[in-house]
């Protein structure tokens, strides 16, 4: 976790604060695999500067859910008091500050409180009404409290009783900065409060998990505390938590679960369920998950599942780029252009296309653990589609003619398919992707189907990536998901060239071309099965008449 705001707020009481904008961008957290982010919100009715706060705020938050990474919001509204910076602590200026930012941004769904505590404890529950998004406390200095941490958390016992209420944050205590005793160390929010621990944790899961968890956790933290407080905070809080899941009612439960995805039942699934967060997390319109030299850039961790990665490369003439493979197998397809592709002592020349929609092309397979340069001498668009895999197989190239083309469908569910990484057509260890074409008015991926589990010899586990391209500068096109379970994944999305659709679970089709604009996608699929197939199940209300 990091912030990206400058100041602290334990005990500040300064005449100018500065709470400028740290160099972090929600880019560079995701590259740098940070957790969430963290910001600060302070409006100052006497101070014009205030008018440009929520806006700049807003940016932050939409480009972090852009990256679906959850955000802290910390809101404060400030009074000047004999010249020096106070926060209004009162119950009416929290409960404005905290519906304030509730609001900000184009999206909720990745967004996270940190709600200061009013100065009268029984004045939170009205505070906490303010926003039904999750959210943590944040306490004073509980060293000074008569009686200690314990009297503190009891002190505020009936504050956190609240679904959306995931614990209580000591703010003398949750720091980044490196500590006194250890420079090169910083003090982890997590290990001062459950609270933080569970809105990570829980993004995308219930509150109603084993307790097991809760204890092997607990357990952790109290060899990771610095002192026996720590320890004892944790054990605090977990009594807390146990209370409100003794007390929470179905009805709060399925209110609080519109924040949170279904909980799954394995490791893998846990994995894959981070990237179900409303559609805002799995439609992404072009240019929103663009890094560096990369129009867009999906990999495991940033789609929150296990496998499937997909890289969009754009080269200038006589530009070339390194890619350092890891984990994963790749393949590179060139969408517009031809490259060189080169790896150790193989070097393997593509011819390319003008545009994906003047037929197949040639393709490089590249191995795991292997450093790749991949070269244009007249600039390009490559797609680099991947797969975390065990083995490490040999590069080799693909060439355009032994490419199979599959005429699926008629009139207007027909489209074509070149199977150019298709099972059967060309040997990965997980990595399966093919191209499909669909003519301006017709519909494709119909019938709706799924293959989000794993059922042997009738349906493989399969998380998937949709990449488009549409034909003409103001072509569009639509992609529906639908759920296969519930709060399953459920989307419908306006497409246009450059957007991508993650698909972690769930029925997916159609997909349907605006008439006069040709479609183009490119499915990139892999998952966790013990072979590599494309087994699928379609949905039983869509196939009668299906041509």
């Amino acid at each position: 976790m990091t912030r990206v705001y400058r100041t602290e707020l334990a005990g500040s009481a300064f005449p100018q604060p500065d709470d400028r904008f740290t160099g972090y961008r929600a880019q560079d957290l995701a590259h740098l695999g940070f957790d969430a982010g963290e910001l600060l919100l302070r409006i100052d009715y006497d101070d014009p500067g205030s008018l440009t706060t929520p806006h700049s705020a807003a940016r932050a938050i939409d480009a972090m859910a852009a990256h679906r990474l959850p955000v802290f919001v910390e809101p404060f509204i400030c009074r000047r008091v004999g010249g020096v910076l106070r926060n209004d602590l009162t119950a009416e200026a929290v409960a404005r500050s905290t519906a304030v930012a509730s609001g900000l941004a184009g999206t909720s769904a990745h967004t996270r409180l940190k709600i200061p505590v009013t100065e009268d404890p029984d004045d939170m529950a009205r505070v906490t009404e303010t926003s039904t998004l999750p959210a943590v406390l944040l306490g004073g200095d509980v060293n000074g409290t008569e009686g200690g941490q314990a009297a503190a958390y009891g002190r505020w016992r009936g504050a956190l009783r609240p679904p959306t209420v995931q614990g209580l944050v000591r703010a003398a205590h949750c720091s980044i900065r490196p500590t006194a005793t250890s420079p090169r160390r910083s003090t982890r929010p997590w290990a001062c409060s459950r609270g933080y621990a569970r809105l990570m944790d829980n993004r995308d899961r219930n509150p109603h998990r084993d307790h097991a968890t809760h204890d092997a956790r607990d357990a952790h933290d109290a060899r990771d505390a610095h002192d026996a407080r720590d320890a004892h905070e944790a054990h605090v809080t977990h009594a807390t938590h146990e209370a409100y899941e003794a007390h929470a009612t179905h009805a709060t439960y399925e209110a609080h679960a519109t924040h949170e995805a279904h909980a799954t039942h394995d490791a893998h699934r846990e994995r894959r369920a981070h990237g179900n967060r409303g559609a805002h997390g799995r439609h992404l319109p072009a240019g929103t998950a663009a890094d560096g030299p990369y129009a867009l850039d999906i990999d495991p961790a940033r789609a929150g599942w296990g496998y499937s990665a997909l890289r969009i490369l754009e080269l200038a003439p006589g530009a070339s780029h390194r890619l350092d493979t890891g984990g994963s197998e790749w393949i590179v397809l060139p969408l517009a252009g031809g490259c060189t592709v080169r790896t150790g002592e193989t070097a393997m020349e593509l011819a390319g296309r003008t545009s994906v929609f003047a037929g197949v092309t040639d393709f490089a397979y590249v191995p795991r653990d292997a450093r790749v340069v991949i070269a244009s001498a007249a600039g390009g668009r490559f797609a680099l589609a991947g797969a975390k895999c065990e083995r490490r197989l040999p590069a080799r190239r693909g060439p355009a003619p032994d490419v199979p083309v599959e005429d699926r469908g008629s009139a207007d569910c027909a489209r074509r398919v070149h199977n150019f990484a298709a099972v059967g057509a060309f040997v990965c260890d997980r990595l399966i992707a093919v191209e499909v074409l669909t003519p301006g008015g017709n519909w494709s991926s119909y019938p709706p189907h799924k293959h989000d589990e794993y059922r042997p010899g009738e349906e493989s586990e399969l998380e998937e990536i949709y990449y488009f391209e549409i034909e003409g500068e103001h072509g569009f096109g639509y992609q529906r998901v639908s759920p296969s379970r519930p709060r399953g994944t459920d989307l419908l999305a306006e497409v246009r060239s450059g957007d991508a659709v993650l698909v972690p679970d769930g029925w997916h089709g159609p997909s349907i071309a605006a008439p006069g604009h040709d479609m183009y996608y490119l499915n990139v699929m892999a998952g966790p099965g013990p072979e590599r197939a494309w087994r699928i199940c379609f949905h039983p209300d869509h196939t009668e008449g299906y041509r």
